[in-house]
């Protein structure tokens, strides 16, 4: 099965979402104006979605073959997306990754509802830095 990317776009902008673990090796090439979620980042469509697929799937002029292929599928609202307010991209350090790893696993091993999942999924690094120190995970 082929792995497949969303583009989510409101009326003013669009970002492709791809796990952070998938732009190890471009990402010093990203820029601010792309966001973070939990263990995605939302690839801003001027720049740095384009920077990731080249990398991924070569120099493509037009993306409708990857659309074709079922790789890119798309998620278009007419209201403003929730994605503005996610936080800016920066480049994970090791230890941020580590932190964020080690906690989101042990909680979603614990019998949480799915709602709460969810938001352990898309948690922010200062998230679980907190959730470390409450519920005593050590990192």
């Amino acid at each position: 099965m082929t792995k497949s990317y969303t583009f989510f776009a409101d009326p003013g902008h669009g970002w492709l979402r791809v796990p952070v673990i998938e732009l190890e090796e471009i990402k010093h090439k990203i820029t601010c104006f792309s966001y973070l979620k939990g263990k995605y980042t939302y690839l801003e469509e001027d720049l740095d979605a384009g920077t990731f697929l080249d990398y991924k799937f070569g120099n493509i002029s037009n993306y409708q073959e990857l659309r074709d292929k079922g790789i890119l599928k798309q998620s278009v609202t007419d209201n403003q997306s929730p994605i503005r307010g996610y936080e800016s991209y920066h480049v994970r350090t090791p230890e941020e990754i580590k932190l964020m790893d080690k906690v989101i696993n042990t909680l979603l091993q614990r019998n949480f509802n799915s709602n709460t999942k969810r938001t352990i999924r898309d948690a922010s690094y200062e998230s679980c830095k907190y959730w470390a120190k409450c519920y005593g995970i050590d990192v």
